[in-house]
């Protein structure tokens, strides 16, 4: 199988709650890439190349056709549940030529609206499965943070996607909080696919054309480190809805790859051997 990944990596500067830091290699096409590597896809990675990108684990998956000196450089601060991010450097939007030539399962996770509407429109004539993460169409920038703020390019983004997946914040972030459950009402009517909403640590809210599900998941694993791991869940699910096209049982087994990713990573951790971390020069 073949995957085309749409998306800007990062180079990530993690702060955990105990101010403890990692400088790492990230973003939602890198994270997005693992289970598809793993299971012997063939990727390609569209995103702008940079010479801090050179030595990125995806470097040698990404098509190199868009060139800039500037690279995603992103600050995570975690407090329990919650994350804020300071964006210290932002690479360029992806050109909207700048797209794969055959049919392709697309999966599109900008971290920053690097992915145009135009550009989108493409990817989707060219996609046999258009998955995607909320997260990068509905961020913006400001006063040098990540805010949530919904647009436009969201908006179409839910109605083409075949599956679509957020975090709840990023959802009502279109609504307010009063009126969140009536949003996601109104946007299943509109989907073209599947909507999952992540609800952290282990609740799920699963729309479809046909209704609104929620679904919790027990013994929920909490990990130590959390980045990348819908990024990991949302190409997971891709994978296992081609199997099933049906929205339920791809949730529950993307939730347990994801939960076995993050323990595996979790106890490199322990060992000290946590990859793919930046070494000091």
């Amino acid at each position: 199988m073949k995957a085309c990944v749409y998306g800007n990596p990062t180079i990530d500067i993690i702060v955990r709650e105990d101010g403890s830091k990692t400088v790492a290699y990230g973003g939602g096409s890198y994270y997005s890439s693992l289970p598809l590597l793993e299971r012997g896809w063939s990727v390609e990675i569209y995103a702008s190349f940079s010479p801090l990108v050179v030595s990125h684990p995806i470097a040698k998956y990404i098509v190199k056709e868009q060139y800039s000196t500037r690279t995603n450089v992103f600050v995570l601060e975690y407090r329990g549940l919650t994350r804020s991010i300071r964006v210290l450097d932002q690479a360029p939007s992806l050109h909207s030529s700048y797209i794969h030539s055959d049919l392709c399962v697309s999966i599109v996770n900008p971290v920053l609206r690097e992915v145009s509407i135009p550009l989108l429109k493409a990817i989707r004539s060219r996609a046999s499965i258009l998955a995607l993460d909320l997260q990068g169409f509905i961020r913006g920038l400001r006063g040098g943070s990540i805010v949530l703020e919904g647009g436009a390019e969201a908006l179409y983004a839910l109605e083409v996607a075949d599956i679509v997946h957020a975090d709840i914040d990023e959802i009502a972030a279109l609504y307010s909080k009063e009126r969140f459950l009536s949003g996601v009402e109104s946007i299943h009517r509109a989907l073209r696919g599947v909507l999952v909403i992540t609800d952290r640590p282990s609740r799920f809210i699963v729309a479809t054309s046909s209704g609104v599900k929620q679904l919790e998941i027990e013994e929920d694993y909490v990990a130590l480190d959390k980045t990348g791991a819908g990024d990991y869940f949302l190409a997971s699910y891709t994978i296992h809805y081609m199997d099933h096209y049906e929205p339920i049982e791809p949730l529950y087994k993307a939730h347990q790859d994801t939960t076995r990713w993050l323990k595996a990573r979790d106890s490199r951790m322990h060992r000290g051997s946590e990859t793919p971390q930046i070494k000091p020069a």
